[in-house]
């Protein structure tokens, strides 16, 4: 990956990441469009797309799509492409974050709260594995703000790379319909 390279992806780009500046070292680029909460990151040997996927997941998708596809073509990547899915989120439950989460561990959270001059709260962590792939899912507190939860899902172990963008595609497209039904399901009947 050149600087031409790089160039060429932020020019192509320009109209849906008005924001562009160099990584540290000139080692990649960061494209970003605050007001809709999305980015791309490509710092060698990697390429990051975020994307805010609320309120329209099938949007969100088909955003990164256009931008993977730019960003392949661009830097003349060829398959095999390993890849990971993240995807987060922030959620508003029936009680605030800090007192359900608290309150799932009951007593032991005495040992957690001692540890601290002002307690907030704990989160969940769920490591396993589902058709072929390991996921690390995680209920916390949102810093910003004690009374909403944060999701966030690591669907990063796949057991091959990818043949063509398609593949990836759908994978997204898996990864963020498993996120909004079977996840949040999971996490709201905790509470």
């Amino acid at each position: 990956m050149s600087d031409v390279d790089l160039q060429a992806l932020a020019t192509r780009l320009a109209h849906i990441y008005p924001v562009q500046e160099r990584r540290p070292g000139g080692s990649g680029v960061a494209l970003m469009n605050p007001a809709v909460r999305k980015s791309v990151i490509v710092e060698i040997p990697r390429v990051l797309i975020s994307e805010d996927y609320v309120p329209d997941p099938n949007r969100a998708v088909e955003s990164i799509e256009t931008t993977l596809n730019e960003t392949l073509v661009t830097l003349s990547m060829r398959p095999p492409y390993p890849f990971g899915v993240v995807v987060d989120g922030v959620a508003n439950g029936d009680q605030p974050a800090s007192v359900a989460i608290t309150s799932l561990l009951g007593e032991r959270a005495n040992n957690l709260i001692a540890l601290s001059d002002h307690y907030d709260g704990s989160g969940i962590r769920s490591v396993y594995q589902k058709d072929g792939r390991k996921y690390d899912l995680r209920l916390e507190i949102l810093v910003a703000d004690p009374s909403k939860y944060f999701l966030f899902a690591d669907i990063n172990s796949f057991p091959k790379p990818a043949n063509d963008r398609q593949e990836i595609v759908a994978e997204v497209r898996r990864a963020v319909e498993y996120f909004s039904t079977d996840v949040h399901q999971a996490f709201d009947s905790l509470f």
